[in-house]
């Protein structure tokens, strides 16, 4: 018979580090200065609707706005109320070529005018911002 005999199993070695605890960080901060100019805050974004006008040439091409027919050019003299954000404007005549124009409704109204035959000639669509009302 033969016996085997059993070894113990050998322990893992334990080493103890010890750490000194962590310094604290010291930030110093300064006192406010000023800005070498004034800053302006932006301009609130327009929240409620603007009023557009579309002046558009010739009298009788046919006027969309957001995929929708608005009318004919020579039936559109008074302003469309439109949400804030940004539009599409097409004009389309049958003997023309046809524009197509985005623009973001300024907050205090605009005209647009667009005349196909000056764009047939290179000359591009205008979008004239209001004035501006004073103040109190």
């Amino acid at each position: 018979t033969v016996v085997y005999a059993q070894q113990p199993a050998p322990q893992p070695q334990v080493i103890v580090v010890q750490q000194p605890a962590p310094q604290p960080v010291v930030v110093e901060v300064a006192p406010p200065t000023e800005l070498p100019h004034p800053v302006t805050p932006p301009a609130p974004r327009a929240t409620g609707p603007s009023s557009v006008r579309f002046v558009i040439q010739p009298a009788d091409a046919r006027v969309y706005l957001d995929g929708r027919m608005l009318g004919v050019a020579i039936d559109l003299s008074d302003p469309v109320s439109l949400p804030p954000g940004v539009h599409l404007l097409e004009v389309e005549h049958p003997t023309l070529t046809s524009e197509r124009l985005m623009f973001a409704a300024p907050a205090r109204g605009a005209t647009v005018q667009v005349d196909l035959e000056q764009t047939q000639r290179g000359r591009r669509t205008h979008l004239i911002p209001n004035p501006t009302d004073a103040q109190p």
